[in-house]
């Protein structure tokens, strides 16, 4: 096992569950002592899994073998993203109550789905940054009104220069909300991702879900799957950036062992059909490298080892100075060349019956002022 990239190390740590095996090398690398805590512990805090490490830890019995001082720390750190969670779950239950008296039905995405069917069985091993609910254009209005009339407050941003308090054809939720005195952000979207990514899930299915005794819906498993990837490689850029999210491929695999029977094809046929089946598979191939997807996928013969490579290599090197100069040419040529692409099928996507040229306007306007375009 390779002690040198935390980034493929910390990926066994955060498997739903461990066989004899991977235990036995897991310790085996831990009693070693060639593992860099500091930079270990860089990598999960930048990967925004530390709680889901240290909850893993203490189920495979691991957590008395790390340095006591670390081992301290990571379950302070746990604690606290538990008691936080708390309240974005009696956030949570409280805009639910809110929608069950209004008649509205949301369907929760990412955290907020993981909350309803409690996904990791703990409620501290999520790090959350928002709750995401998603309803239609007129019910999203409504139901922000109505938060800001219970003492919600708009998160303004200096970053955000676009309007979209309103439905706008290029993005797809309201301002974000938060609750004074909590760490608490609520997005409430009308579609379930921007641009051309939103496309792709217009046919997602969807299943009922409770939570608190309020009744909601959510992403049915594999369509939570491809919202999932496509949050992670088009909205966050880790197709531009080669980087794959150990915490989304960790909840994807969560996701898996939750609902074995899910029919993944469909999302991969879906990915495809809207242009985003590289994003995909790369995202597929390496997780399955991680070991947090399935042995039997496939790799789609138009994504080259070097690519995969590249990716797994990336996430070994937490700063620039770490990253060999020919992987750092590599990352940059491949950022460059495909950024227009991913502006204008996310960025500056607009719906098919929209004019053409004002898609190119937006896409000029983008290129040239980035930062009248920044995510919220």
């Amino acid at each position: 096992m390779n002690t040198n990239n935390s980034y493929t190390l910390l990926a066994q740590f955060l498997r739903p569950t461990q066989t004899p095996g991977i235990e036995t090398n897991l310790l085996r690398a831990i009693r070693s002592g060639g593992i860099d805590w500091t930079s270990f512990l860089h990598q999960a805090n930048h990967q925004l899994v530390t709680p889901l490490w240290y909850l893993n830890l203490c189920r495979d019995g691991l957590i008395d073998t790390l340095p006591k001082d670390l081992a301290v720390y990571l379950g302070e750190l746990y604690a606290a993203n538990r008691d936080r969670n708390r309240l974005f779950a009696e956030a949570l239950t409280e805009v639910l109550d809110v929608c069950q008296r209004e008649g509205l039905s949301p369907l929760l995405l990412k955290g907020a789905a993981a909350f309803a069917d409690d996904l990791y069985g703990d409620v501290g091993a999520r790090i959350q940054s928002d709750l995401d609910l998603l309803l239609p254009p007129d019910q999203a209005c409504f139901l922000s009104d109505r938060l800001l009339q219970l003492g919600y407050q708009i998160l303004e941003s200096e970053d955000d220069l676009t309007d979209n308090r309103l439905p706008t054809p290029h993005h797809h939720h309201l301002k974000a909300l938060t609750k004074p005195g909590t760490p608490v952000v609520i997005e409430i979207h009308y579609r379930a991702a921007r641009g051309k990514a939103g496309e792709a899930l217009r046919s997602a299915q969807s299943v009922p879900a409770t939570f608190a005794g309020f009744e909601c819906r959510m992403l049915a498993p594999e369509w939570r799957d491809l919202h999932n990837i496509i949050h992670a490689m088009v909205a966050d850029r880790g197709t531009l950036n080669s980087l794959v999210s150990l915490k989304a491929v960790a909840e994807s695999a969560w996701l898996r062992h939750r609902c074995p029977e899910a029919d993944y094809q469909q999302i991969e046929e879906a990915a495809e059909t809207y242009g985003f089946g590289h994003d995909y598979h790369l995202y597929r191939a390496v997780s399955q490298r991680l070991g947090l997807w399935s042995e039997s996928y496939e790799t789609s013969g138009s994504l080259s080892g070097l690519r995969v490579d590249s990716c797994m290599e990336h996430g070994g090197c937490l700063t620039r100075k770490q990253t060999p100069k020919l992987l750092s040419l590599y990352l940059a040529l491949y950022r460059k060349l495909n950024f227009p692409r991913w502006a204008w099928n996310y960025i500056c996507y607009l719906e098919c019956d929209s004019s053409y040229w004002e898609r190119l306007k937006k896409v000029v306007s983008y290129l040239v002022r980035p930062t009248r375009w920044k995510k919220i």
